[in-house]
């Protein structure tokens, strides 16, 4: 059995998403930033060999921060805004 843990992971991504809210307020993220992300997990070996792994227990994944860039102005200064709310309801 191992039990590996990998953290301090940031991850940048670029982002083609739109959501609409109350139909007439577009959101267009262009990009979601996340930093100091940690994933653990435990593997087993399945086979006699020791060759063969598998994931023994639940994976837990824990974000340390998100970062929302919108492609408006207006609503990327709303999602700087609320930023603390949206990391409380993430994590």
């Amino acid at each position: 059995m191992v039990h590996v843990k990998v953290g301090g992971v940031d991850i940048t991504t670029t982002v083609d998403a739109e959501l609409d809210a109350l139909y007439f307020i577009p959101f267009k993220a262009s990009a979601v930033n996340i930093t100091n992300a940690t994933i653990e997990f435990t593997l087993e070996s399945t086979s006699d060999d020791g060759v063969h792994w598998a994931i023994k227990e639940n994976t837990t994944l824990t974000i340390g921060k998100v970062d929302i860039q919108m492609k408006n102005s207006f609503l990327n200064w709303v999602v700087k805004q609320s930023s603390s709310i949206i990391n409380k309801i993430i994590d």
